[in-house]
C-alpha cells in the first residue's frame, strides 16, 4: 500500500516519470520467482509422502470443483479479459497470490492489462470477506473431542450460509449477472 501511495503522490506532483516502468517489471518478475521457489522450498517431504492419497483426493476434488465454479463465475462477473482473470483468481483459490501474479506474468509478461495490479487489490479486499469463514472453520474444534462429527455438520451449515448470504448480496449489487457476457 506504500507503494501505492508513492505512486500516487508522484503522478499529482507530476514527477512520476523517474520510475522505470522495465527496471519495475523485472524486478517484479525476480520477485515473483523468488516467492514460487520458497513456496516450493516449503514443502515438507515427509508430510507430503505421509498423507499424499488424503492429498490427491482433496486436491483433485476441490480443484476440480473450483475450476468448474470460478469459468462460470468469471464470465458473469468480470466485463474484461475473463479467461486471464479466470486464471489468476483460480491460481489465487488453490495457492496463493504468488501463483496468481506467476501465472498473470506468462499470461501478460509486461503487465500491459491491469489484471495483476486488480489480483493484488482484490486480495487485499477479500480477507475482509473471507475473514469469517477463517473464523467458522474453526467451529469443529468447539465440539473436541465429544462431538467432533456434529462440529463439521455445524461448520459447514455456517460457512454455507454464508456463502448464500454473500452470493445474494453479489447478485443484489449487481456484481453477479446469469447471462454470460459476449466479447
Amino acid at each position: 500500500m506504500l507503494s501505492i501511495l508513492v505512486r500516487n503522490i508522484l503522478d499529482w506532483i507530476g514527477k512520476s516519470y523517474i520510475i522505470d516502468e522495465g527496471l519495475m517489471n523485472r524486478v517484479n518478475g525476480v520477485a515473483i520467482d523468488y516467492l514460487v521457489v520458497a513456496a516450493i522450498a516449503a514443502i515438507s517431504i515427509p508430510i507430503l509422502a505421509k498423507y499424499w492419497l488424503s492429498i490427491t483426493m482433496i486436491a483433485a476434488l476441490g480443484g476440480l470443483g473450483t475450476v468448474f465454479w470460478l469459468y462460470w463465475a468469471s464470465y458473469r462477473i468480470y466485463d474484461d479479459y475473463p479467461f486471464e482473470r479466470f486464471v489468476a483468481v483460480f491460481a489465487e483459490m488453490t495457492g496463493t497470490i504468488n501463483s496468481s501474479l506467476t501465472l498473470i506474468r506468462i499470461m501478460d509478461p509486461s503487465f500491459k492489462t491491469t489484471i495483476a495490479e486488480d489480483s493484488i487489490y482484490g486480495s487485499a479486499i477479500t480477507i475482509g470477506f473471507a475473514f469469517p469463514m477463517l473464523v467458522m472453520m474453526n467451529i469443529p474444534t468447539m465440539f473436541f473431542p465429544e462431538n467432533l462429527l456434529k462440529g463439521y455438520w455445524v461448520a459447514l451449515g455456517v460457512i454455507l450460509a454464508y456463502t448464500v448470504l454473500l452470493f445474494i448480496f453479489w447478485r443484489a449489487i449487481g456484481y453477479i449477472k446469469f447471462k454470460k457476457q459476449l466479447n
